[in-house]
């Protein structure tokens, strides 16, 4: 007797060999691969995107408080109208009732202050980043406050008669967060023996570099070169502080976080050297040029 199998019931008792399993298995863990690589490759761009564009934000934030409080250094407002261009020079409230002086309206340190709450400013002498003091006559008009009083880069109260603003800004690292961040410090909030503690504005900021360019002929225009703050210092020029005439500030920032670029990156410090980063940070280089609206002597 024959025996007799359907075509169709051969074909569905068939199955798939191991070949053909593991080309399967293997096209598939291809597959995987790919769309894994895609996906790490699209969060790592995406965050490093997300990164520079914190970075570039608080770099350009930090430059441009630094910059607005530049631009009112030495600035008051008139109290002697005499339009004469032969008589003296029209006094403004930076100047005391007594016909004395505000100490200068600039004075910078190349390195860190000594002590950056001490009512007189003093210089470390070391190679940290950069500090500024800059002083004006503020009011309600251009304090950091939208109230009627005058206050600080804090927002504290200005107590002092005449009402001159002392902001202090300078590097230092996070003691909470160990981060380098930008400080500031004002003389607002009635300071006695020191000032009151300075407050970090604009995290990750980790230098500072101040240049200076003095007119020595009582002018309005620079006849020096930039330079720091000690070679203002021991400049030639009578009273150097009082004939800056512009400022040039540096800013380096680096990324929140690590392990953001593929390799350690390489960047432009303020002294235009090619640094290679110890880390995988981003990191980029701010500056500006301000000339100073009003002189440290205080009249126009």
């Amino acid at each position: 007797m024959k025996s007799y199998f359907s075509p169709m019931l051969k074909a569905k008792s068939s199955g798939r060999s191991l070949a053909e399993l593991l080309i399967a298995i293997g096209i598939g863990i291809i597959i995987l691969l790919a769309i894994t690589t895609l996906f790490f490759t699209n969060s790592q761009a995406s965050r490093a995107t997300d990164e520079k564009a914190r970075l570039e934000s608080e770099g350009r934030l930090a430059l441009n408080l630094v910059a607005f409080h530049l631009r009112m250094a030495g600035y008051g407002q008139l109290v002697d109208a005499d339009p004469s261009p032969d008589g003296p020079p029209r006094k403004t409230l930076f100047f005391d009732d007594t016909g004395g002086t505000v100490p200068a309206a600039l004075f910078g340190c190349a390195g860190s202050f000594s002590d950056p709450v001490a009512l007189t400013s003093a210089c470390a002498g070391n190679t940290q980043p950069d500090a500024i003091a800059i002083r004006y006559f503020v009011d309600q008009f251009n304090s950091n406050s939208t109230t009627t009083t005058p206050t600080d880069c804090l927002g504290q109260v200005v107590t002092t008669a005449p009402t001159v603003v002392e902001n202090r800004f300078f590097i230092r690292t996070n003691a909470t967060t160990l981060k380098s961040e930008l400080y500031c410090v004002g003389n607002g909030g009635s300071p006695t023996a020191n000032l009151n503690a300075p407050q970090p504005i604009a995290e990750n900021i980790i230098d500072m570099k101040i240049r200076y360019s003095l007119d020595a002929t009582g002018g309005q225009s620079a006849t020096t070169a930039p330079m720091d703050a000690t070679a203002v210092v021991a400049s030639v020029v009578p009273d150097p502080w009082s004939h800056v005439v512009s400022v040039n500030v540096c800013l380096v920032a680096q990324s929140a976080n690590d392990g953001v670029a593929t390799s350690p990156q390489q960047y432009r410090d303020c002294a235009g050297q090619l640094i290679t980063a110890t880390d995988k940070r981003l990191y980029a280089t701010f500056s500006s040029v301000i000339t100073l609206r009003s002189r440290a002597s205080g009249s126009i």
